[in-house]
């Protein structure tokens, strides 16, 4: 789970699809609507990720397939001690806030009168390092490694998006509302530009209502008690700190 997060309120990818017929009373063929949606997701940029971990051995081709999830590789090595028996991707640590204030410093203050700055995280490998091409097109990629590294066991550790049961995206309500009347908008602005005499009139309410919607996206739902600790722990220097101290922003 996310650091000290509030809640996981998720929804599927096509929960959008169905607030553009409800609200806006567009419909979208399914592939349509994918390819669309996932730009505005992308413009959106609150992408929520956890970090992966899987084990593998290099066979005689020197190749590795990668998750379809990928976003960016962390660490590619030798080491596998902090995997478990399965084959399957481990998850070490999932960001489901995905907001600018997402992940907090990790400066905290312990029973011991001392501020506690972890030295490893989910993302340090153990074992060493070894060098890869990273081949392939977005959602097919793999990694090649030369002859020397055949039957070397190993492990990546990677980023990746979290998705639905159709390996879609997850949304937050506010993202999958914003998708859906960026959505509108486009849909009306082609049907100006292809002269519908309709379409003028609503235009500049659908892209205001885009807009506020889009920007409502890229704020977090909420940012706990916790999390602003953190905030202000790290904002205040090390001669002002007081121990057993926490910085709370309501009284």
């Amino acid at each position: 789970m996310s650091q000290e997060e509030t809640a996981a309120p998720f929804y599927d990818f096509n929960y959008s699809r169905f607030l553009l017929k409800d609200l806006y009373d567009i419909d979208m063929q399914p592939d349509d609507y994918i390819e669309r949606a996932y730009n505005v997701y992308r413009a959106i940029g609150n992408i929520a990720t956890a970090v992966y971990s899987f084990k593998f051995t290099i066979d005689s081709t020197g190749k590795v397939q990668l998750p379809c999830n990928l976003e960016f590789i962390e660490a590619v090595s030798t080491g596998q001690d902090n995997l478990n028996d399965s084959t399957e991707l481990t998850v070490l640590y999932s960001n489901e806030n995905i907001s600018p204030n997402g992940y907090m410093a990790d400066i905290i203050l312990n029973p011991t009168d001392k501020i506690s700055v972890p030295q490893t995280s989910v993302l340090h490998p153990t074992g060493n390092f070894i060098p890869y091409q990273l081949r392939g097109t977005a959602g097919n990629l793999h990694l090649e490694f030369s002859a020397d590294y055949v039957n070397s066991s190993c492990v990546c550790i990677y980023r990746g998006v979290i998705v639905d049961a159709d390996d879609n995206p997850i949304l937050f309500r506010k993202e999958a509302e914003a998708i859906a009347a960026q959505l509108a908008f486009l849909d009306t602005q082609k049907r100006v530009f292809m002269r519908d005499p309709n379409a003028m009139p609503i235009l500049a309410y659908i892209k205001g209502e885009a807009n506020r919607m889009m920007a409502a996206a890229k704020v977090p739902e909420h940012i706990t008690q916790n999390q602003w600790n953190r905030v202000f722990s790290a904002l205040t220097t090390h001669n002002r700190k007081v121990y057993h101290s926490s910085y709370k922003p309501l009284q």
